[in-house]
């Protein structure tokens, strides 16, 4: 028994050819439609990635401007600089003591 190939793809081949141009038109739209369907799909996916709530957004500015008053620090000496202003005033002050002293001829224990 002999099959013959060429018989089947020749067939094969002119039914495909057989296509009307309405046809033709209809798959091109076709085509059109899904690439369109599924480019919008990618796009709402990416839209859909992205969800923003504004509630969450106010809690955080508020969350940011709490830490930032919290967080205010004044300039103050360390312990080794503070002993030096104490010093450098209890100079001062003895000074003034004597001077007040000669003024007044009064000793001022204080």
């Amino acid at each position: 028994m002999q099959v013959n190939n060429s018989n089947l793809s020749t067939q094969v081949i002119s039914n495909q050819q057989q296509v009307t141009p309405q046809q033709q038109n209809q798959q091109v739209a076709e085509r059109e439609r899904l690439q369109n369907d599924q480019q919008n799909s990618r796009e709402q996916q990416r839209v859909n990635r992205i969800s923003i709530d504004q509630n969450a957004i106010a809690v955080l500015d508020r969350d940011r401007e709490a830490q930032q008053r919290n967080n205010t620090t004044y300039d103050a000496p360390s312990q080794r600089n503070s002993r030096a202003i104490g010093a450098y005033q209890t100079v001062d002050n003895l000074e003034r003591k004597d001077s007040v002293q000669q003024l007044l001829g009064v000793d001022i224990y204080a």
